[in-house]
């Protein structure tokens, strides 16, 4: 009965193990996702942020007209936003 309980103990023992490395895996792997990601998307950023420099350089005035349009979007969707709560009261 003790040789049964011991090699009971050992298998349970070697699963966790087993089971302990793979989540160390899962989250090793996951984290260099992650990373990559984050390099990817910071890469891409730069890349549209140096697009936007140029085209700003390139053409202020059509900048500053695209610029001014979505401050005006940005306000009209605020202000009817405001309007519907006050008119649901």
């Amino acid at each position: 009965m003790m040789h049964f309980t011991h090699t009971s103990a050992g298998k349970a023992g070697k699963t966790v193990r087993d089971l302990s490395e793979s989540v160390a895996d899962l989250a090793r792997t996951s984290a260099e996702s992650v990373s990559d990601a984050a390099f990817a998307t910071q890469r891409q950023l730069g890349q549209h942020a140096r697009a936007t420099r140029r085209h700003v350089g390139e053409q202020p005035w059509k900048s500053a007209l695209i610029a001014s349009a979505v401050a005006g979007a940005a306000a009209a969707l605020v202000v009817a936003v405001f309007r519907s709560r006050r008119d649901r009261k």
